[in-house]
């Protein structure tokens, strides 16, 4: 392994921010591990990973399994141990040596926080499907922030699991998202990436902001669920994000992320010097849209609402969003004729409401007739298919133990 996916490696374990949830391809934490979880699931199940929970044994019977030669403050069994290592185990480089045993984490899930997912009335997937948002902004008492976000990462895997089978996310839709998940296969999907030209623009004339991607660096390498609540600013826009929607009719993409710089034109390459140079860096959001469809028209509604949603959803939305441009990339299934053309956005046709004034009126619908001007100018279109290896790869991977 190398020192890049080692680093990765770590920062999935120790990575500061709940929410995350890790799709493991292979022996990569990249991609979804475990595609036989359902909503039904018990979260205890779910935490240990499929792994036998680990046996209540003494302390000093667990250091000697894990090959420390330590001296504890008492042997008293391993339940409780976690509960307050340093009362056991008060030197503090000795104290590290066992927290960062992968056999002590698992005590860590079992003994320490499937009580505490208890306690506020999380068995089952389900329920944490309905209360994740409630539980991650409150105080986590007693629990690492390292375990913590090992905790939401398994269990927000589960859901994205268990709503393949429910429909809110298809197969499909999975396997499409795991391909931008994984940084390999990542950059041979990013190479065949086909732009989709605006009128009198050849279909070499642009490239996306992927296509100088750095790897690891741009790439996401975890995913959050976006809140169902939508009215509720609970996220920070961040980049190595992978963003996915909780709903089934949410409007335009199934995941997003963002990265650093936009894609180039010769048009806009003077543009891009300038803005490089100015207070705010310049970046591109990424919608991923899986289709099987022989085309994916939208509307100027859905695209106005999908604005408002990503305003109420992300704090710093408003200053984070400037400087920004959008591309949409529509994963195709192998049995789809490879989009050839851009894919419309049609404009919404709306009537007076009953109570509205004329002035509100004709402002709705200015404000329709901007974001098709919005879609034509601002928004890069690429469609790539999921065929031959590629599929074969994402299958392996996705069943990958």
């Amino acid at each position: 392994m190398s020192a890049a996916d080692e680093s990765f490696r770590r920062e999935e374990v120790t990575g500061g921010t709940s929410g995350i949830f890790s799709i493991q391809i292979g022996t990569k934490p990249d991609v979804v591990r475990q595609p036989t979880y359902r909503l039904k699931d018990r979260v205890d199940c779910v935490l240990m990973d499929g792994r036998v929970p680990p046996p209540d044994v003494k302390l000093s019977v667990f250091l000697k399994r894990i090959g420390l030669d330590i001296v504890p403050n008492g042997d008293e069994s391993m339940r409780l141990v976690v509960l307050d290592p340093g009362e056991h185990i008060p030197n503090e480089r000795e104290r590290r040596a066992v927290l960062n045993a992968e056999e002590y984490m698992l005590y860590e899930l079992r003994y320490v926080v499937v009580p505490f997912l208890w306690t506020h009335g999380v068995y089952i997937v389900q329920q944490w499907k309905e209360k994740r948002d409630d539980i991650c902004s409150c105080e986590h008492a007693g629990v690492r922030d390292e375990i913590w976000n090992v905790a939401v990462g398994r269990l927000d895997a589960a859901v994205l699991i268990g709503e393949r089978h429910r429909g809110t996310l298809s197969e499909f839709s999975v396997r499409a998202l795991a391909a931008f998940l994984h940084s390999d296969l990542a950059e041979i999907v990013v190479s065949r990436f086909a732009y989709l030209p605006r009128c009198g623009e050849s279909p070499c004339e642009r490239t996306s902001a992927l296509a100088t991607l750095n790897k690891k660096r741009l790439l996401p390498h975890r995913g959050k669920w976006l809140p169902r609540d939508t009215n509720r600013c609970t996220l920070k826009c961040e980049y190595g994000v992978l963003y996915v929607r909780s709903v089934d009719d949410f409007p335009l993409f199934d995941g997003f992320f963002f990265v650093v710089g936009h894609g180039t034109s010769d048009e806009r390459a003077e543009v891009r010097a300038a803005h490089s140079c100015g207070a705010h860096q310049p970046k591109t959001i990424v919608l991923l849209q899986a289709t099987k469809e022989a085309s994916h028209h939208t509307e100027t509604g859905k695209l106005l609402k999908l604005k408002a949603i990503l305003r109420r959803a992300f704090q710093d939305w408003d200053d984070f969003s400037k400087n920004m441009r959008w591309e949409i990339v529509y994963v195709q299934h192998t049995d789809a004729r490879l989009f050839e053309k851009r894919q419309r956005c049609d404009r919404t046709e709306v009537k007076k409401k009953k109570e509205e004034t004329d002035e509100e009126y004709v402002e709705r619908q200015t404000a329709l007739d901007t974001e098709q001007v919005f879609w034509e100018r601002e928004v890069d279109q690429y469609a790539v298919k999921l065929v031959g290896d590629l599929l074969a790869a994402l299958d392996l991977c996705l069943s990958a133990k």
